[in-house]
C-alpha cells in the first residue's frame, strides 16, 4: 500500500513538473506568433506591400513573462528597452525601440491587459526623424492609484527621445544604465536591423524552445 501511494506521489510530482513545461513552452509559443503577426504588419506597411496576414489568430495571446525571454538574443546596441513612466497602479507600458535604418525607428508597445493574469496587447508604430537624440530631462509626471483613489503629479527624472526641441516618445523611467547614452544620437546608440533580422532573432529563442518539446515527447 504504502509503496503504490509513493508510486503515486512520484508520478503526480513528474506530471505537475511536465504540465508546467508545457504551460512555459504554449505561452512562449503563443507570444512569438503575436509578435511574428506583429512584425508582418509592420514590414508590410513599412515596404508598402499592400498585402494582409493570412493565418489563423488563435494561439497568438501576448504573455508577459515571455517576453523578456523571447528578446534575449538582443544586446544592448539592438534594442532599447523603455518604460512608460506615466503609468497607474494596473497598467504597465513598455516600448522596445529598434533602428530599422538611419531615418527610421520602429516602437512596439505592450501594456497589460485589465484582469488578464498576464497578458499584454501589442501595438507598433514607425517614427521618422532627421535627427534624434536621447535626452535626460525633468518631467511633471502624472500618477493615478485607484486603489487610493488618489490623483497626483510628481516631478521626476526621465528619459525620451527628441527630434529637435520636441519630444517624440513618451516620457521613460530614467535608470542608471540610460546615462551612457544621455545626449546621444540614437544613430550612436543602436545599429540599424531590419524587421527580417530582428524576427530571426525571437525565431532562434524559439527553435530553441521546440528542442526541449521535441525531447519532452520523446
Amino acid at each position: 500500500m504504502n509503496n503504490t501511494l509513493s508510486n503515486l506521489n512520484l508520478e503526480i510530482e513528474k506530471g505537475i513538473s511536465s504540465a508546467k513545461t508545457l504551460e512555459e513552452l504554449y505561452q512562449l509559443l503563443s507570444t512569438y506568433n503575436a509578435y511574428s503577426i506583429l512584425l508582418i504588419k509592420a514590414k508590410n506597411k513599412l515596404e508598402r506591400l499592400g498585402t494582409a496576414f493570412k493565418g489563423d489568430y488563435d494561439y497568438s495571446d501576448c504573455y508577459k513573462n515571455s517576453i523578456k525571454e523571447l528578446f534575449s538574443k538582443f544586446n544592448q546596441n539592438e534594442l532599447l528597452n523603455l518604460t512608460e513612466a506615466e503609468y497607474n497602479f494596473l497598467i504597465d507600458a513598455k516600448d522596445m525601440i529598434f533602428l530599422i535604418n538611419d531615418h527610421t525607428l520602429l516602437q512596439i508597445h505592450s501594456y497589460d491587459l485589465f484582469d488578464a493574469d498576464g497578458l499584454r496587447d501589442l501595438n507598433y508604430k514607425f517614427i521618422k526623424f532627421e535627427d534624434c537624440i536621447v535626452k535626460r530631462y525633468e518631467d511633471k509626471i502624472y500618477k493615478r492609484d485607484p486603489y487610493y483613489c488618489s490623483e497626483y503629479y510628481e516631478y521626476k527624472d526621465a528619459i525620451g527621445l527628441f527630434r529637435g526641441k520636441d519630444l517624440i516618445t513618451p516620457a521613460y523611467n530614467f535608470e542608471k544604465q540610460f546615462e551612457s547614452i544621455d545626449g546621444a544620437d540614437i544613430r550612436d546608440v543602436l545599429i540599424p536591423q531590419s524587421i527580417d533580422e530582428i524576427h530571426e532573432k525571437i525565431k532562434s529563442v524559439k527553435d530553441a524552445k521546440m528542442k526541449i518539446l521535441k525531447n519532452y515527447r520523446s
